[in-house]
């Protein structure tokens, strides 16, 4: 199985997310700028801590159920992911953890997504879609690749 993001170099721009070629939606890699600024990354850089989210090759190594608590910030489910090649090995080996696939509530306008803190947001739709997909994959042993770039 492979999830792919087509992120734009403008991370404040919303990109695509596909499921083995289909498309499944919006997708957002934008950090935080106030968030990346307080912890030393200004320039948002996708290879250091608190950074846009970087492109590269992961493994998608768990799906985890997020509580009522954690529904504004992440949505119903989390796909965390290990960085394997391209930037996001980069970041990991520059200390970036929590490298994730999300939804979470929309920006005020009820439709944009949200800036994260480096992780790929979706809407909480999508992200229900690819935890049900996902689960069933890893419960079989299959290794699930997710694929970001342009």
């Amino acid at each position: 199985m492979i999830i792919k993001s087509k992120l734009p170099a403008d991370r404040a721009l919303e990109g695509d997310i596909y499921l083995d070629g289909m498309l499944l939606g919006r997708a957002r890699g934008k950090a935080d700028n106030q968030r990346a600024i307080d912890k030393g990354n200004p320039t948002r850089n996708t290879t250091m801590p608190f950074g846009d989210h970087p492109y590269g090759t992961y493994r998608v190594v768990e799906v985890r159920d997020c509580s009522a608590a954690e529904m504004h910030s992440y949505g119903p489910h989390k796909l965390v992911l290990d960085p394997i090649g391209g930037d996001a090995l980069a970041a990991k080996q520059n200390g970036r953890t929590d490298l994730e696939i999300h939804g979470g509530d929309p920006q005020s306008d009820g439709v944009s997504l949200r800036a994260t803190y480096g992780c790929l947001r979706v809407n909480n739709n999508v992200i229900k879609a690819l935890a049900l997909r996902v689960k069933e994959a890893l419960a079989r042993g299959e290794t699930v690749e997710y694929v970001c770039g342009v």
